[in-house]
């Protein structure tokens, strides 16, 4: 991990050269995560997504740096479930990070989404959080955003091999890393 000095207080400081999928699924990752289809039946959506909301007592800016180094560090080091993270979108200005994780495997991508906001009138701050399945079939396929779209419909879990929640285990391995850095209590 090289700290690049020219762009300070920005995800954009560390360069790193992590094993990515492969073109083809990233550039599907991309319209497929904007796309969503793995969220549209309201009938599976609380099997494939999860959303939290937790509460800090450092500054949002603080929390917002700490997350980008957290997600940098996952991206290199492949320990968020050895699992190919990419942070999508960045955003300084309202403290919101996009970021697009990929299967080991077979590149079934989940999407974690985060927006810290500040407590007015005071230090702390809240952490909202939802990752989610995007879709049935893995960004390796040719065609999967489109494939998805037509099999939104098609009830599926997203769990690992032991049967757990995937996005439950992403959210509980950032909120541990999170109270780790000394900037949110464990509960």
């Amino acid at each position: 991990l090289k700290r690049d000095t020219s762009t300070p207080n920005s995800m954009a400081q560390y360069q790193s050269a992590p094993q990515l999928p492969n073109g083809l699924s990233r550039c599907q990752g991309v319209l497929q995560a904007a796309l969503r289809p793995g969220v549209w039946s309201p009938v599976c959506r609380e099997d494939r997504s999860r959303r939290e909301r937790w509460g800090c007592t450092s500054k949002a800016l603080d929390v917002f740096e700490k997350l980008g180094e957290i997600f940098q560090e996952y991206a290199v080091s492949r320990t968020l479930n050895k699992a190919y993270v990419v942070v999508h979108k960045e955003d300084s200005q309202y403290y919101a990070l996009h970021v697009h994780v990929y299967s080991p495997k077979a590149g079934f991508l989940n999407v974690i989404e985060v927006k810290v906001v500040a407590y007015r009138g005071s230090e702390g701050c809240a952490v909202e959080i939802v990752s989610f399945s995007s879709g049935l079939l893995p960004t390796i396929i040719p065609g999967a955003p489109l494939l998805n779209v037509l099999l939104f419909w098609v009830p599926f879990r997203d769990t690992n091999s032991e049967g757990a929640s995937t996005n439950a285990q992403y959210l509980d391995a950032i909120r541990s890393a999170l109270i780790a850095k000394n900037i949110m209590l464990a509960n």
